[in-house]
């Protein structure tokens, strides 16, 4: 909660400091760069969950290593042509979203610093370790912090940027030297080289990159819309909107984390009584939480949103209850059905999916959400209930065919908490 409190304090300045309208450009330009981090990111993350997991649980350390430096190369290859491609492609989409294309190609360079960074973060996952995660997102939210502030009192929105990206650097280099101690006494042989060039996982890789396109790509469908089609005051207030309405799912962010090992280990065991116990009941009672809060928001927003941001975001109000249903449902309650797609192997699933939630978006989006932030809201919030409720009777599905046989599951770090 630490690391969300202060990244919304850094928000509260830089609106405060730009204003509506340049805070609209800048939210602008941070979708387009958050989609491509997010996509690629993930991409990495869930090929070391998916290749490197089962040589870790085998103690084939230097094979895991091998196939981790072939993820990273690959990750070189991917990050530079998403940065050269967005680059020359910034004239026109500078002037679709109202967003300066200099300003544009500064934020995406945020995309290639993030070079073995997905990798880091998947090992992170698949090792059950909590408490180095967090202290990986405590230090990036103090550079983020550091940077962001010092680049806005100097350069103003560029300044603003191009403290992002410096600190989307440091988390990278960070990030890699917690995790590379854990390949001690692991380093690959020639053997574990030539193996990792032979495992083929274009298949795993082009499901994850489909699926993570539909699933950042419609978290962001809004904001690039109304940018689009609206002023850069209005998804100002929209933007500031979205950072409050997320605030409740980052806070819950943790617990999934906590929960993901555990939710392995009981699927793989085939325990569908455990599965329950780590997904359903968790999951009730964030939305029985998010639901109590929404009385709160209406009495007391109005004066909390004008006191923190100004006058300028009044109506961001409005927006903010209506967008809290949406994330909540999904973002909350359902957050743990990405890492359940990865988990079971659920790959059309999971880009069936998510192609639903980015379909319903960008419908709700064109029809009705370009009128003014509140419809947005409305639609995203709307695209979000019928996405949640399909991930959760195909979960059910799922839970009604799991078997003990097929529970031959790892028992590499984080086994323990299986029993818990």
């Amino acid at each position: 909660m630490g690391v969300s409190l202060l990244q919304l304090a850094v928000q509260v300045v830089a609106a405060r400091s730009l204003g509506a309208a340049l805070y609209g450009v800048y939210g602008a330009a941070t979708a387009v760069a958050s989609t491509l981090e997010v996509v690629f990111v993930t991409r990495s993350s869930e090929l070391a969950l998916q290749l490197i997991g089962p040589a870790w649980v085998r103690a084939e350390r230097g094979f895991g290593y091998a196939i981790a430096q072939r993820v990273v190369q690959r990750d070189v290859l991917y990050y530079a042509a998403v940065f050269g491609v967005t680059a020359l492609a910034s004239p026109w989409l500078g002037r679709a979203l109202q967003v300066p294309a200099a300003l544009l190609v500064l934020m995406v360079a945020s995309v290639p610093t993030q070079v073995g960074y997905g990798v880091a973060k998947g090992m992170f996952i698949m090792t059950g370790r909590v408490r180095e995660q967090a202290r990986l997102e405590m230090a990036f939210a103090v550079l983020q912090a550091t940077g962001c502030l010092v680049g806005l009192a100097t350069a103003g929105i560029t300044g603003l940027v191009a403290g992002q990206v410096l600190a989307s650097l440091g988390k990278s280099i960070i990030a890699w030297r917690m995790v590379r101690p854990w390949w001690e006494g692991g380093r690959p042989t020639e053997e574990d080289v030539q193996r990792a060039a032979s495992e083929n996982w274009r298949e795993a890789e082009l499901h994850s990159m489909l699926r993570n396109v539909l699933q950042y790509g419609a978290s962001q469908l809004d904001v690039l819309v109304l940018a689009g089609t609206g002023t850069p005051a209005a998804v100002g207030v929209y933007k500031v909107a979205r950072t409050l309405a997320g605030l409740p799912v980052r806070a819950a962010g943790p617990i999934w984390a906590a929960i993901r090992p555990r939710l392995l280990h009981a699927w793989h065991r085939g325990d569908r009584r455990a599965v329950r116990r780590w997904v359903v009941f968790p999951a009730a009672m964030l939305l029985a939480g998010g639901m109590l809060a929404l009385p709160l928001i209406h009495r007391f927003g109005p004066a909390a949103v004008t006191r923190m941001y100004g006058a300028a975001f009044a109506d961001a109000v409005p927006v903010l209850e209506v967008l809290v249903l949406g994330t909540w449902l999904f973002g909350g309650a359902t957050a743990w059905f990405p890492f359940w797609v990865i988990l079971a192997a659920r790959r059309l699933t999971g880009s069936l999916t998510f192609g639903l939630l980015f379909l319903l978006t960008l419908g709700g989006a064109i029809l009705f959400g370009h009128r003014s932030a509140t419809a947005m809201a409305w639609a995203v919030a709307l695209a979000s209930l019928v996405t949640a409720v399909v991930a959760w009777t195909a979960f059910l599905a799922g839970l009604a065919s799991l078997t003990p046989s097929e529970g031959q599951g790892p028992t590499g770090p984080g086994a323990a908490m299986a029993s818990d």
